[in-house]
């Protein structure tokens, strides 16, 4: 609860009339309670008059107000003046005792203020916290006087304690019982031969069970209900698993991919190198080739020593020494031999062993330049994709940067845009009054 507060007391401070306004007149009075510079009225008295003599009072007018202030203004100004523009006089700086003197009325305001306002506040407190209590008092009464109502209403005003009550029973049929049959006569015909005694019950048991298959078959569509929104919950479950996995496989498959490119492209590499080894190993052996080749013509004895007959062909049997390293059968010519004038051509089967020798060469030629020119069409396709791929990135660097360079730009515009439209306004709007010579000749001339 809200704590009570005492009642504040409040004094109104007493405003006492200035000790020369109940005997001057009604300037002078005025400007003494006004000025207290001002000369006492004696100063100023009528000699015709009594000194004793009691003057009206009365209100001034407004242009006796006016007249006043505009002559103890104009007296401050001269004052003023003669303070200010007299060198002997006139004090450097400011006058701190009137400051000191302002400070302290200012003080003394703001405390005279704050009292008021403090005091303000703990009456409106009290007054607050009053009020509260007599809306909780009042709320109070109003829920009691509720409850009693209600309460009353229900214990002393129901609608079953009435006296005609029985007139407007919804329930009377219900409540009413028929006498038993065994009570009735053969007057009343109400027993005869033949009758099912049992209707009613066998009746009452059949709507019973079909209430309980009823209740069953509810209750069997709610089993598979509850069946159906488990099997759907756990498709969407390994909907969703199936998902994260076939994203994680996705992702193995471009790690994958990514690694099989780069092992591809080391492969490239290492297989263009072992072929530049090959190609110069093979210059290599060739050339060594030749090289023997040319040494076992000038060294061979077959070649450079073989011995003919008259006829140009070799004597395989020339003598129990001869032998015939070569193979030559007799009639085949010798190619190269110290006699050449005896020389008188080769056979068919040496031109066609030749023939055939040409023809493989120049297949094994034909298939090296194939295989030479099939190394450099991959290289070729090869070049040309890493060059798309260069003038891809370069083309997409480019776009960038240019990209860059606009935004830069157009940011810098509606910088340049907006410094432009401030100098404009600094020069043209708002510094549009520079001083004049009047402002600096109008310093020393008065002391406001």
């Amino acid at each position: 609860g809200t704590p009570a507060l005492p009642p504040p007391h409040f004094s109104l401070p007493t405003i006492s009339a200035h000790p020369m306004a109940s005997t001057a007149g009604p300037v002078t009075g005025v400007a003494a309670a006004l000025n207290p510079d001002v000369p006492p009225p004696g100063a100023f008295s009528n000699s015709n008059l009594p000194v004793n003599t009691p003057m009206l009072r009365h209100h001034l007018s407004p242009d006796e107000k006016e007249a006043i202030d505009v002559n103890r203004r104009r007296e401050y100004e001269a004052e003023r003046k003669k303070r200010i523009f007299d060198p002997k006089i006139r004090t450097i700086g400011i006058d701190k005792e009137a400051l000191d003197r302002q400070v302290a009325e200012k003080q003394a305001r703001k405390e005279k203020e704050r009292d008021e306002e403090r005091l303000y506040a703990q009456q409106t407190l009290y007054y607050d916290a009053v009020l509260k209590r007599q809306e909780i008092e009042k709320r109070r009464l109003k829920r009691q006087v509720e409850e009693e109502g209600k309460t009353f209403s229900l214990t002393q005003l129901r609608r079953e304690q009435r006296r005609e009550y029985d007139l407007d029973d919804k329930d009377r049929v219900k409540k009413y019982h028929e006498p038993p049959e065994e009570k009735y006569g053969a007057s009343s015909v109400q027993v005869l031969a033949g009758e099912d005694r049992a209707a009613a019950e066998r009746k009452k048991l059949q709507q019973k069970q079909v209430r309980d298959w009823v209740a069953q078959q509810k209750f069997e569509k709610e089993i598979i209900k509850k069946a159906e929104q488990d099997e759907d919950k756990e498709w969407g479950v390994q909907a969703i698993k199936t998902a994260e996995l076939m994203y994680a496989v996705e992702d193995q498959q471009k790690a994958a991919r990514r690694q099989l490119q780069c092992e591809t492209s080391e492969a490239n590499k290492q297989t263009a190198l072992c072929r530049l080894e090959e190609t110069l190993k093979g210059r290599l052996t060739r050339q060594d080739d030749d090289n023997k080749e040319l040494i076992n013509q000038y060294t061979d004895p077959y070649l450079a020593d073989g011995r003919l007959d008259l006829t140009g062909h070799v004597n395989v049997n020339d003598g129990p020494g001869d032998t015939n390293p070569a193979g030559l059968e007799p009639g085949d010519a010798a190619v190269i031999g110290t006699l050449r004038d005896g020389f008188k051509g080769t056979t068919r089967k040496q031109r066609q062993s030749c023939l055939e020798e040409n023809l493989r060469m120049w297949r094994e030629k034909e298939e090296q330049k194939q295989r030479e020119m099939d190394e450099e069409l991959q290289w070729a396709r090869q070049h040309e994709a890493n060059r798309k791929l260069q003038v891809a990135v370069e083309r997409e660097k480019q776009r960038l940067a240019q990209r860059v360079r606009y935004d830069v730009r157009h940011t810098n515009a509606g910088l340049g845009k907006q410094q432009q439209d401030t100098q404009t306004y600094l020069k043209k709007e708002l510094y549009t009054n520079p001083p004049s010579e009047d402002y600096f000749n109008y310093f020393g001339t008065t002391t406001r």
